[in-house]
């Protein structure tokens, strides 16, 4: 098994961003919006 490739969590989430593993959310996002498991 190789090392790895990056340093920390954020190298990694560039490096899946890149690789087009990744997506980020840009838009807002309501945090109450099909929160149904808490009752």
């Amino acid at each position: 098994m190789d090392a790895m490739k990056y340093h920390d969590l954020r190298d990694f989430l560039t490096l899946l961003e890149q690789q087009g593993e990744l997506k980020r959310i840009t838009l807002p996002v309501d945090p109450h919006l099909g929160n149904h498991g808490n009752r």
